[in-house]
């Protein structure tokens, strides 16, 4: 029988007893508008300094709901953009939301669809305040760190960070962690997957996942896109080398050191190694701007 999996990700839950104030809201903009700078004074030199280079505006060629972003067409050749409902379901709560799914993925062999999500936070809190406050408030200290978290198995930490909506099993681990700001906000990405069983980390079920918030506290950005790497076994039913039978990975410390020898692979893998890139990933989510 299969050894199931504590609920690492319960501790990414904190229950905070006061949600943190939402800052005023700013008004969104498609895209980012360059600075107007007048030249400096002269300095006593006969040419005069240049006046610094306008900030680059963030090219735009898809539109969703609310959002805009920019799709590589080497990533995805197109999209489907829907309105979801509120899921009431225990196993599954979400509050209607934005869905984009992309389609024509350059990645193909996973149970997951590629796809980026965008949900009020209000209407979150209004169908579990607990719950949301306290995923808001790691989130949002995460944000504001100086430093990233330890990495996972390290000191026998099992945290792994934030993950909405819920659904679909328990997050095994993270890898890959980093902050990536878009035009409206800011948030971190890192490699995970979902279960609710002890299995290897696979190309399968392994996925790049977004979550962010708006800079006005309004909207929680996530995404979830597979991607693959040339160190995993092709899926979870396939045995990982080191281990002679299933019962070997199963019993003793042979899940955990697969978890943490893994997630330290991946860790230091050399970024063509991904497919697609992680680079690539962060560039279509850091392209997300909020439009009127």
């Amino acid at each position: 029988m299969k050894r199931s999996i504590a609920p690492l990700a319960l501790l990414s839950l904190v229950l905070c007893a006061c949600s943190p104030a939402a800052p005023a809201t700013p008004s969104p903009t498609s895209s980012v508008t360059p600075s107007s700078t007048s030249a400096p004074t002269p300095s006593p030199t006969p040419t005069p300094a240049p006046a610094p280079s306008p900030t680059p505006t963030i090219a735009t060629n898809a539109n969703c709901n609310e959002i805009a972003f920019y799709l590589d067409p080497a990533l995805g050749t197109g999209y489907i953009c829907e309105n979801l409902p509120v899921n009431n379901s225990p196993q599954d709560l979400s509050p209607a939301m934005t869905r984009i799914t992309l389609t024509g993925y350059s990645q193909t062999g996973s149970y997951l669809s590629p796809r980026i999500n965008v949900m009020s936070i209000a209407a979150y809190e209004a169908l579990d305040n607990i719950l949301i406050s306290g995923e808001l408030w790691v989130l949002q200290g995460l944000l504001s760190a100086s430093t990233p978290p330890p990495a996972y198995g390290t000191n026998g930490s099992g945290w792994v960070p934030p993950i909405l909506p819920i659904g679909g099993g328990m997050p095994s681990f993270f890898a890959q962690y980093g902050l990536v700001p878009f035009v409206d906000g800011s948030g971190i990405r890192f490699l995970t997957l979902l279960t609710f069983e002890a299995q290897p980390i696979n190309n399968n079920d392994m996925f790049y996942t977004y979550q962010g918030l708006t800079s006005d506290g309004q909207y929680w950005v996530s995404a979830f896109l597979p991607i693959h790497n040339t160190a995993l076994v092709a899926n979870g039913s396939t045995l990982p080398a080191g281990y002679a039978t299933w019962n070997d990975f199963w019993t003793g410390t042979g899940y955990d050191a697969h978890i943490t020898g893994t997630v330290a692979t991946l860790n230091t893998q050399p970024p063509g190694t991904f497919d697609p890139l992680i680079e690539d990933l962060d560039d279509l989510v850091s392209s997300i701007t909020f439009v009127p």
